[in-house]
């Protein structure tokens, strides 16, 4: 009998995973999921990834846990790319005060430029998005990393008594409450800094500007004087 009688038969079809290593195949998943987002909304199903990738449910579990670990790895892709395009509008700050405020301000418009940013914060959905993006250990520790290069450059300007780790968490529900309607006239530049310099930066920094008059809407002026 031949060494060639012996010999196992030669699997056929694409090896486990299609060729991909695991973060490529994550790459993958996360890009097609993105797309299902953009285009149906967040209902989309595990199953409805799955198939539009071409591959089996079993595959996507292999490496998310469920749809809400697709969810923040989809927005963790879209922030990268949002820092990518918010950094060179940033490089004449010359403070903590000034950077935070004009992050948070053009990331805010820049937001409604990207199209699964349109559709996950700014749909009926968007509470249920805020709430799994700020729960998230992933996405805070990603935040954080993305931050740090500000708590290095200004490290003496952030409060002493509070944790950057708290700092970054903080500034990651801000963005959600702002991104998501939350906040009053936000679409407003202007008003968004003053939101921001007047309620925002006292919370983070030793050494916040002062309070100033914030929304252009003035509600009617209320009598103190009088019995309620």
């Amino acid at each position: 009998m031949g060494v060639t009688d012996n010999a196992r038969p030669r699997r056929r079809g694409r090896p486990p995973g299609g060729g991909n290593s695991p973060e490529q195949a994550r790459r993958m998943l996360l890009e097609t999921a993105e797309r299902c987002f953009g285009e149906r909304g967040l209902r989309v199903t595990m199953a409805e990834i799955a198939n539009e990738a071409g591959v089996t449910r079993a595959v996507v579990y292999r490496h998310f846990a469920g749809r809400d670990e697709i969810v923040v790895g989809v927005i963790e892709r879209a922030l990268d790319r949002l820092v990518e395009t918010t950094v060179g509008h940033l490089l004449h700050c010359k403070d903590a005060a000034e950077l935070i405020t004009e992050a948070l301000t053009y990331a805010n418009g820049a937001l409604e430029r990207d199209p699964i940013f349109r559709v996950l914060l700014a749909s009926e959905d968007s509470g249920t998005v805020a709430r799994i993006l700020s729960n998230s250990a992933v996405l805070n520790d990603h935040v954080y990393r993305l931050l740090g290069t500000v708590f290095r450059e200004f490290a003496t300007e952030f409060r002493p008594d509070v944790e950057l780790s708290d700092i970054s968490r903080f500034i990651l529900s801000v963005g959600l409450g702002i991104f998501t309607g939350a906040v009053p006239e936000a679409g407003d530049p202007d008003v968004l800094r003053r939101y921001i310099r007047t309620f925002v930066l006292p919370g983070i920094l030793e050494y916040a500007p002062g309070p100033e008059v914030v929304f252009t809407a003035r509600p009617p002026k209320v009598d103190t004087d009088s019995d309620l």
